[in-house]
């Protein structure tokens, strides 16, 4: 059995007023900032700054400064939670994006943002909801309908959510996401020569998609067509050394192919990469070819 590969949620991370990030315009913010201290505005530019920089320690704290100068300053609010969330700190994002939307309900960047880390937690109603009302503010948010596609399908609503992803591509037809999402609703339904025409379209909008090739790969390997998968694995590989998911499809496929060593290679990569796949291999149908051959119960035994 191949590993099926799912594209991740579209993340809309916004940081708003201040263009350029290099030393001199940071300096010139931190300057601005401490001839007004109590200023909001520029305790958040330097904010701005620092978070293009990636110092998002530094972003926090000046974002700290311009909401407790001015409490209802929604753009801070928003952008302190997009570093909360960088930073991995989910519940404190949320909080802040709710602080934002508090202070302007019509905030669509921050309701989409609440549904990403809804989505996140597995609070898919809830995700649905903040998608929603992102989209009835602005009904032309492609990233929004992408993401509440993904939220419907979470809930077993696939026809809404393909509704969803062709909604975004008519919005933006050059959404890589979107068509990538519905090639993998295709592919569920069975529609391969539908999944793959949406996978080859997301590869020509951004050749260097990962997920899109393997996804290709997936639905040539799902009616045995594996040299056209392998191909599409290897490009995946080649993008994206360290898609151990990859790896193992390519070793899955060469089974099929009854070429062992190249099984058991690919394989050993896989598992290199991460080791939950040994697990997944000892039950594979894919490999009943290698199972028994002294190499793959030796790879078994060295993992275990």
């Amino acid at each position: 059995m191949k590993i099926t590969f799912k594209t991740l949620w579209m993340c809309l991370v916004a940081v708003l007023v201040v263009s350029g990030c290099g030393y001199k315009e940071t300096f010139q913010h931190w300057k601005t900032a401490k001839q007004h201290p109590k200023d909001a505005e520029p305790h958040y530019n330097l904010g701005v700054a620092y978070a293009k920089q990636g110092k998002l320690d530094e972003a926090i704290e000046k974002y700290k400064i311009a909401i407790s100068i001015n409490p209802n300053y929604a753009e801070a609010h928003y952008n302190l939670g997009v570093a909360y969330a960088k930073q991995g700190k989910l519940d404190e994002a949320i909080e802040e994006w709710k602080a934002a939307i508090s202070i302007n309900p019509n905030y669509a960047e921050a309701h989409y943002n609440l549904g990403n880390a809804y989505s996140n937690q597995g609070k898919f109603s809830e995700a649905i909801e903040e998608y929603k009302i992102a989209i009835s503010i602005n009904p032309n948010y492609a990233e929004a309908h992408v993401n509440l596609g993904r939220a419907y399908k979470a809930h077993g609503r696939r026809d809404e959510a393909i509704a969803e992803y062709k909604t975004a591509i008519s919005i933006n037809p050059n959404l890589a996401e979107a068509h990538i999402n519905l090639g993998f609703a295709y592919e569920r339904q069975g529609k391969l020569d539908e999944a793959i025409a949406e996978y080859k379209t997301a590869i020509r909008i951004n050749p260097n998609d990962a997920v899109a090739y393997v996804n290709l790969g997936l639905a040539y390997h799902t009616p045995g067509k594996l040299d056209e998968a392998i191909a599409a694995y290897k490009k995946a590989v080649s993008i994206n050394p360290t898609e151990s998911a990859a790896h193992y499809n390519l070793a899955c496929a060469y089974s099929l192919k009854n070429q062992k060593t190249m099984a058991i290679e690919f394989l050993q990569k896989a598992i290199t990469l991460n080791k939950r796949w040994i697990e997944n291999a000892k039950t594979d149908s894919d490999f009943d070819n290698i199972r028994e051959s002294p190499e793959f119960q030796q790879l078994v035994k060295s993992v275990e």
